[in-house]
């Protein structure tokens, strides 16, 4: 059951306001360190380092700060500066500077050197295993800073948008690192803006007592943590300390084991979590990587959804022209035939608007598009968040959504969540009543695991690695390929439109033939019956050309007769009256 958030009490109060919240200098840096081929001196200056780093015969000065337990600094060689690292463990100082890292240790004091200081340490002091300031931090932790007093932690938990959330999330990281639960003594919340607050807690770490405060800050979707302990008997200066360390350091970005996988075309590289499949061949297909339990991130391929305005002349054209059909069938007494549904004809139609306006109105349109060609449909819920970006390109609206979804996972309904960037694309001067919705990057999951995925999907995004060399020749390439392919197709177009002209006027002169056959066929036919009713046929001489009409009933013979009498059997022939007006071509 979740922990009440309780007032806080005064004293977790007073000590944030009293405690100056500036980092001190850490007294551990100061000294002499030597290593195998470098030696360096290191002298504090009121809150800042100075000294010298000998290599060889060669001597460069040093200037540094310390920031979240380390020091950061440059050298200077031929009037140039040069970053450098340098951390402390125990008399070990690790050096880093470049792709170089020594190791060096402390040089031992002169014992006579020194006189012996106002407050001696503690002559039996805890031992490494019992020190707080020695554990480590909880899984998924950083440590920002540590004394021999306490130590201070930082974090990040995604899908956080509460300060009570981000509170609760934390508490039970703290009781598995301390072994029980902590003894909650206060919390508050920011009454302004509700963005931030805190909760202060005691308990007991290797037997011995310590305070603590947990405080948070909300961003974008996420709660940054930062979680301060010290020993009860802690002084002011130990706690400020550690909470200036804790409220300046940035926390690490949760580590995700990640496989590279190089794209075969050399276009780049990316990381790929255990369990995780990579679609993609190149980067400059869109990428897309999905996950073992129906996650996903990027996209297969570049899409986007066309909308027409609702003040679309089209859309007006398209209405009076059905209304002026339906009047011309009602005058004429008969049924008007069945008409294009108008959203077969306008698929989408919405107001131009940024896209958390438009996706409410849009995907319920789009899914009856998408289910009417039978392809899987995604139920659009609601929008948690929205997050204004810059515009992908001039005039668009681009923002960062996180939104609802449900989706049919082998026939059972599913909740996913949505972190995805759209772009609001406005209408154009060729097609001024229509618009475009782009989405620009996805990532899903199902909602128990989304704050888990969401992590990983991010990991794997920023692990995206792109050789531009390559890619702008594998791009051109790509484009140039296009080019060649569209005009052998366009080629091929053609010849199948002339394949296609040649083939209907064929087939138009065929009908056309047969139609005259048809036609000619049934005059012949009627010239029978007429010259049947008629009772004569036409005789030709063929040497004179003369002709005359015979009796029909007695034409054979008539014809005959006067073939014998020429001495010529084919001198006289008879004509029908079908050959006469009517002959077969």
């Amino acid at each position: 059951m979740p922990r009440k958030i309780l007032p806080l009490l005064a004293w977790c109060l007073l000590s944030l306001v009293i405690v100056p919240l500036r980092a001190l200098a850490d007294d551990r840096f100061p000294g002499d360190f030597t290593g195998p081929n470098l030696s360096i001196e290191i002298v504090s200056e009121g809150g800042s380092y100075t000294g010298t780093i000998h290599l060889g015969q060669q001597v460069f000065p040093i200037k540094a700060q310390a920031t979240a337990g380390q020091l950061v600094g440059t050298f200077t060689s031929n009037g140039q500066d040069y970053p450098f690292t340098a951390s402390l463990s125990g008399d070990n100082l690790t050096f880093t500077s470049g792709s170089h890292t020594y190791q060096l240790s402390r040089n031992a004091p002169n014992p006579l050197g020194n006189p012996e200081p106002a407050n001696p340490p503690n002559p039996n002091p805890p031992t490494p295993d019992s020190t707080p300031a020695s554990t480590n931090a909880p899984a998924g932790y950083g440590i920002a800073a540590a004394t021999d007093a306490g130590k201070a932690w930082v974090t990040k938990k995604p899908g956080i948008t509460t300060v009570a959330a981000a509170l609760e999330a934390t508490l039970p990281d703290l009781d598995t690192f301390f072994g029980s639960k902590l003894a909650i003594q206060g919390a508050f919340e920011d009454t302004k803006d509700h963005q931030s607050g805190a909760a202060s807690f005691t308990a007991t770490l290797a037997g011995q007592p310590i305070v603590g405060l947990i405080t948070c800050k909300l961003g974008d979707n996420e709660a940054k943590i930062s979680v301060t302990y010290c020993l009860a008997s802690a002084t002011p200066a130990n706690w400020a300390k550690l909470n200036a360390a804790a409220t300046t350091v940035t926390p690490p970005a949760p580590t995700v084991p990640l496989t590279r996988i190089d794209f075969p075309d050399g276009t780049g590289s990316v990381g790929v979590a255990d369990g995780w499949t990579l679609k993609s061949g190149s980067v400059v297909d869109p990428l897309y990587i999905t996950g073992p339990a129906n996650q996903s991130m990027g996209a297969p391929g570049l899409w986007w959804i066309t909308i027409v305005t609702p003040d679309s002349p089209r859309i007006r054209q398209a209405q009076e022209q059905r209304r002026q059909l339906e009047d011309s069938y009602q005058r004429m007494g008969r049924q008007p035939s069945p008409s294009i549904p108008m959203n077969v004809l306008f698929p989408v139609v919405a107001p131009f608007s940024a896209p958390d306006q438009a996706l409410p109105v849009v995907m319920p349109q789009f899914n009856v598009m998408q289910a009417r060609a039978h392809v899987d449909v995604v139920t659009f819920e609601r929008i948690t968040s929205v997050k204004p970006l810059p515009p992908a390109q001039p005039g668009w609206t681009t923002q960062l959504l996180e939104y609802e979804t449900t989706k049919s996972v082998n026939g059972v309904p599913m909740q996913f969540r949505n972190r995805c960037t759209w772009s609001s694309n406005p209408p154009g001067p060729y097609m001024p009543d229509q618009w475009t919705l782009s989405p620009l990057g996805d990532m899903t999951a199902p909602d128990a695991a989304f704050d888990k995925d969401l992590i990983t999907m991010q990991a794997m995004s920023r692990s995206l690695k792109i050789n531009w060399d390559v890619y702008f020749k594998v791009d051109e390439e790509r484009f140039e390929a296009r080019l060649r392919a569209n005009q052998i197709a366009f080629d091929e177009r053609m010849k199948d439109q002339e394949r296609q002209r040649v083939e209907r006027m064929k087939e138009f002169d065929e009908h056309q033939q047969q139609v005259a056959e048809e036609e000619n066929q049934r005059s012949r036919n009627a010239d029978d019956w007429i010259e049947y009713a008629g009772g004569y046929r036409t005789v030709i001489d063929t040497q004179t050309g003369e002709r005359g009409r015979v009796d029909l009933s007695n034409v054979n013979g008539i014809v005959n007769s006067l073939n014998e009498s020429a001495n010529d059997p084919n001198r006289y022939v008879q004509i029908p009256l079908r050959d006469e007006r009517n002959p077969v071509n």
